[in-house]
């Protein structure tokens, strides 16, 4: 994990340190749970960082000062021990608005791992699994990546092998999930033209204001867009941007999707173009 320090007023970074597997930090017990980290997020408060370790089967959790930055190793949770499960192979990490959940979207395991979140102390502990093909779930294959709303109503993981977008509905107050649809590459929905643009999904992202969802096709070398209902959560297709179709390049194997907080941009990488292809709102 490579820590940077960054300027609030410029913006400008400057490298801090780095914090390795095994390392004996001060504070804390010898870091665990950062072979093969792939994915990294902060929660809202600033209190604590979260990394997952694809080779560990792992995420690993650290305690952040919030005056100084400075962190210190808290815990780790691995898949299969102390009945923690869906941590096989994970892939993304992330952390809901209100700061009482984290989500970890598991390839290996086909799986979204939740975690329930104290917001005083942090604390994680670990909540239900939902996989793929397990109580009516589906659309989990291959797991990749996984976004809550602004709001917090709605949880989001693509499945890169289903070519899916898995769409959970969420409590506000209690955090709790409830499977909700799926939606497939070709699918036709109500409001919308067949879907596209969701083969080989590896990335989602929601806007700022909630009212889009993006989602990266690794095999498609697509950017798909779904409107977002802010009242109800229902999605409709909205446009895919695909690589050399209508003057758009770079997006071939598209792989990561962003959002800008001011609503103006949408951010893709590629592996295959080895590119940052951008959007803007008009």
């Amino acid at each position: 994990l490579a820590i940077f320090n960054r300027d609030t007023n410029t913006g400008a970074l400057t490298y801090s340190t780095k914090i390795s597997d095994g390392d004996a930090l001060t504070g804390g017990g010898n870091v665990d749970g950062l072979g093969g980290a792939n994915s990294v997020a902060v929660s809202t408060d600033g209190k604590n960082v979260y990394v997952t370790g694809e080779n560990d089967n792992a995420l690993a959790v650290f305690n952040r000062n919030t005056s100084t930055g400075v962190l210190t190793f808290s815990t780790v949770f691995k898949d299969g021990t102390d009945g923690v499960d869906g941590l096989a192979t994970p892939k993304s990490v992330t952390v809901s608005e209100d700061g009482k959940n984290v989500y970890v979207a598991s390839d290996g395991d086909d799986a979204l791992a939740v975690f329930t979140r104290n917001t005083s102390t942090g604390a994680l502990t670990f909540s239900p699994v939902f996989k793929d093909g397990s109580g009516g779930v589906d659309g989990l294959n291959a797991a990749w990546s996984v976004a809550v709303s602004q709001d917090g109503k709605n949880v989001y993981v693509v499945g890169r092998y289903a070519a899916a977008l898995a769409i959970f509905n969420r409590d506000t107050n209690t955090g709790a999930l409830t499977y909700s649809t799926k939606i497939s590459d070709g699918d036709a929905l109500t409001g919308g033209g067949n879907v596209d643009g969701l083969g080989g999904a590896t990335s989602v992202a929601v806007s700022e204001n909630g009212k889009h969802v993006y989602v990266a096709g690794f095999s498609d070398n697509a950017l798909a867009v779904f409107n977002r209902d802010t009242t109800t959560g229902v999605l409709t297709y909205s446009t895919v941007f695909t690589s050399h179709t209508n003057g758009v390049d770079g997006l071939n194997g598209a792989y990561s999707v962003a959002a800008s907080q001011d609503g103006k941009n949408v951010y893709v990488v590629s592996l295959g173009d080895s590119a940052l292809v951008v959007f803007t709102w008009e």
